[in-house]
């Protein structure tokens, strides 16, 4: 969720590759995104961003939870409309359908290929690679580093 969340990509970036790190390490910590990212909202939109990501990632109990409806959720931000967002980073939905639509061993073959290309794109650098089921942060790392936008 905080891949749809978070706009600045360098800082979710560092927050979930530390906490990819801590997992892999074997602690149980977990970071809390969400509330941090709340409270860093200057505006009114965050509940409708919050909403919007909770429809897109599926997890409908939760806006149920929220006293929301979810039929009525779902017309309103058409989660699975790759062209449409109101409150999300259109690209970053995008994305994160193409990410969710493809199973382990096509994530595999996503991450090889990018691998292989970045190499020809910035030959002095090598890509650092992360568990593809975690597809969402080597996307945040590919886009800190130029190779996407």
């Amino acid at each position: 969720m905080a891949f749809l969340l978070y706009d600045e990509v360098d800082y979710i970036l560092q927050a979930l590759t530390i906490a990819e790190r801590a997992r892999l390490a074997g602690s149980q910590i977990r970071g809390d995104f969400l509330s941090e990212w709340i409270r860093k909202q200057r505006d009114d939109l965050w509940e409708n961003k919050i909403l919007e990501a909770l429809c897109i990632i599926q997890n409908y109990k939760m806006l149920q939870k929220l006293g929301c409806n979810v039929e009525n959720e779902k017309m309103r931000f058409v989660p699975h409309s790759p062209e449409s967002s109101l409150f999300v980073n259109c690209v970053r939905k995008c994305l994160y359908h193409v990410c969710e639509s493809l199973d382990s061993e096509a994530l595999k073959v996503l991450l090889e290929n990018v691998v292989q290309d970045y190499s020809h794109f910035r030959r002095e650098q090598k890509l650092e690679t992360f568990d593809p089921e975690y597809m969402e942060l080597n996307i945040l790392y590919w886009a800190s580093h130029g190779y996407i936008r």
